[in-house]
């Protein structure tokens, strides 16, 4: 007699649920708020999966052990007490046809070492924010396997984390190429629709924001609009990605369940709140440039007056992205960042190439660039010499870094620092960015090159009428001599 099976009836919750199984993609993030049934559907697309093809190999991870007891085991549990056999205190989870779904963590970075020969038809990480990308991406490579069933990388989280700023790229925000187009990526198909809850109507009324809930809101219910997402696909390995959000609202069932839970959540600081209660990838906790706000930073492009002084700031890259940015200053001390170079792998002439190309006949005031770009290796020119050869004399600005955060904070404390939407680097990294253990510095492990080039040309702005800032017949200006030669006098290097 076959043993017996225990039946569950489960359905996705409307919107955002349905289309994370719905979806096409290869790699998806169902990310955003706190409440959006976002691990809930992770373990019942593994489990869904193993229950349908025999011999599935399923694995979910968190970043901790800890983690994996608290939030995966008692789901796991609960779907397959007496469907499948539990072993290794709810870390493995054996089915009848073969299949296999595992539970495990990747709390320190080389823990990913250990899946070294592992083959998973289905990879999925929840709180993807909480790993590094090299583990993501390792994992990544074990999603493979000789039978022909349907294989995916599946992730869920909230904004925040360590892992805030690559996964944001990866999938919220993509990089753009000049031309405004996300860089590498081609879509695929038309977009997908699905009902996204925007809001909660209650009392006759439709509330979109958290903070006005009347206290009867549990006998309201969430209200749906059309929206869309977008999968793509990489024009280099031709696998398909896509990014799912969603909103507390639409988790009815938690909603009207535990009224007292969005309470809960509005006691949490203003960033916090940003990210669960309303998923916003742009404001989160240990954010350095916390006064960053799109709406009053970003620009739609003009023209520049022709009497406006224009600058260029310079951060030197080669296996890291190189830099460059031009900025123009309005009458009245409002810095416009209008243009913005950023590659890979160009040598010192390339790089100089392209900014006079980009320039073209621009009068630019001067070129201010990382101060390490004037120092020699070997027998070859230094990156200044190179630079000065082909056209443009580079300054050598200051590289105290808090001094150059400070002066970067003000200008976006008061809304002076403006810049174009073209600058598509800049305006990504800048909200991703976090303090490093000196608060008033940032992480500079961290994407930081755009936001290098721009404290070089803020802080050499701020010092542009400064008496040292003289020509030296050419490659290097006295006032930079001043610091590296100890016997000489030390002047001011900056008016802060």
């Amino acid at each position: 007699m076959p043993p017996r099976v225990k039946t569950i009836t489960w359905e996705p919750l409307p919107g955002p649920q349905y289309a994370f199984f719905a979806c096409p993609a290869f790699e998806l993030l169902y990310g955003g708020a706190a409440g959006g049934g976002k691990s809930l559907a992770l373990v019942v697309q593994a489990l869904a999966n193993c229950v349908k093809y025999p011999g599935y190999k399923a694995i979910i991870f968190r970043r901790t052990f800890p983690e994996i007891q608290k939030s995966l085991v008692p789901v796991v549990t609960e779907f397959m007490y007496g469907n499948a056999k539990s072993k290794n205190q709810g870390m493995e989870w054996h089915f009848q046809n073969g299949s296999v779904c595992y539970l495990s963590h990747l709390q320190r970075e080389d823990d990913k070492e250990k899946h070294k020969s592992a083959e998973y038809d289905y990879v999925g990480f929840d709180e993807l924010t909480s790993f590094s990308e090299s583990q993501y991406n390792y994992l990544f490579s074990r999603c493979r396997g000789t039978s022909n069933v349907p294989r995916m990388i599946r992730s869920a989280s909230n904004p925040s984390g360590p892992g805030h700023s690559w996964v944001r790229a990866r999938f919220v925000d993509l990089p753009q190429d000049a031309s405004g187009a996300p860089k590498g990526l081609l879509r695929e198909g038309p977009e997908e629709t699905f009902d996204f809850a925007y809001g909660w109507r209650a009392n006759g009324k439709v509330y979109t924001d958290f903070s006005s809930l009347p206290e009867s809101y549990s006998q309201g219910d969430p209200v749906f609009s059309q929206r869309s997402y977008t999968v793509w696909k990489d024009l280099a390995s031709g696998i398909t990605r896509a990014y799912i959000p969603a909103l507390l609202w639409g988790n009815a069932k938690l909603l009207k369940a535990d009224p007292e839970y969005v309470n809960r959540l509005r006691n949490l600081d203003e960033k916090q709140q940003q990210a669960l209660l309303y998923g916003n990838w742009d404001i989160y906790e240990g954010q350095f440039f916390s006064s960053w706000d799109p709406s009053i930073h970003v620009v739609a492009p003009f023209e520049i007056p022709s009497d406006w002084r224009r600058y260029v700031g310079i951060d030197y890259g080669y296996a890291a992205p190189a830099c460059a940015l031009w900025a123009a200053v309005d009458p009245e001390g409002n810095v416009y960042v209008y243009r913005e170079m950023y590659a890979q792998k160009l040598t010192s002439s390339e790089q100089a190439e392209r900014i006079l190309d980009l320039t073209r006949d621009e009068k630019i005031e001067w070129h201010a660039a990382d101060p390490s770009m004037f120092s020699k290796s070997g027998t070859g020119e230094s990156h200044s010499q190179v630079y000065h050869r082909l056209g443009i004399p580079i300054l050598p600005s200051s590289n105290k870094r808090v001094a150059g955060w400070a002066i970067m904070h003000e200008y976006l404390g008061n809304g002076r620092l403006k810049i174009f939407r073209n600058c598509a680097n800049l305006i990504r990294t800048i909200p991703t960015l976090t303090h490093a253990k000196n608060p008033d510095d940032l992480d500079s492990t961290q994407e930081d090159h755009a936001v290098d080039a721009l404290r070089y040309l803020l802080i050499t702005l701020y010092g542009t009428f400064s008496p040292q800032h003289r020509s030296n017949d050419g490659d290097v200006p006295d006032w930079f001599l001043s610091r590296v030669r100890p016997k000489k006098k030390m002047y001011a290097e900056v008016r802060l």
